[in-house]
């Protein structure tokens, strides 16, 4: 992120300091959190245990059975809130996705719209293949939640800090970092040997 705004300010545009950059990403963080925490807390007090793996459809057949005109609206206003997120986020999820894709393997050519479109349509018809196909998003997100969260949170951050910094792996500044990559490997297996044994035991359903 910080890299596509120095190549922004390198356009003319004021110069932005990596303060800034993280102040955005916590404070987006931290309203992400709020949000989930509001939502998981009235589902917990509305429905205690018997709360679906999906609140929205709790919240459907909660309603269904109310007497409460507006509840129906209420469902599909959030229906459209949702689905609006969704549009609108596709775009920041292809961007990166496009970026990594152009550095992996067309490091060196020149930008092409062909390529540019065929890759953007791969990205969305992925996606709605696995959406079609995929019965449960509880599967998506054990999946994700092994792999893409475990390397972005442990793997990753770590990989980038000592290979960046300087000095050898057994120094002191290194070996937190180092056990901390480790330990995310670790927990990467675990968790993915969890979801594929939970698959092989109960189905994906």
């Amino acid at each position: 992120m910080f890299k596509e705004l120095d190549a922004a300010d390198e356009l003319g545009r004021t110069h932005r300091p990596k303060t800034r950059v993280q102040t955005a990403a916590r404070i987006a963080i931290a309203g992400s959190a709020l949000i989930y925490l509001i939502t998981a807390l009235f589902g917990y007090l509305t429905f205690y245990g018997d709360i679906d793996n999906d609140i929205l459809t709790s919240y459907i057949d909660y309603y269904d059975k109310s007497t409460t005109p507006s509840a129906d609206a209420l469902t599909v206003v959030v229906h459209v809130i949702l689905c609006v997120s969704f549009i609108v986020t596709v775009p920041l999820i292809n961007f990166p996705l496009r970026t990594a894709v152009e550095q992996l393997f067309f490091a060196e050519k020149e930008f092409s719209w062909i390529r540019h479109v065929v890759e953007t349509l791969l990205a969305i018809g992925a996606v709605l293949f696995l959406a079609i196909v995929v019965p449960s998003i509880t599967a998506v997100f054990g999946l994700i939640g092994a792999t893409s969260s475990v390397s972005l949170v442990f793997i990753f951050p770590c990989s980038i800090y000592l290979r960046v910094e300087e000095g050898d792996w057994k120094s002191k500044h290194k070996i937190p970092a180092v056990v901390m990559l480790v330990l995310g490997c670790l927990i990467g297996v675990v968790s993915l040997f969890g979801v594929f044994y939970s698959w092989a035991k109960n189905g994906i359903h």
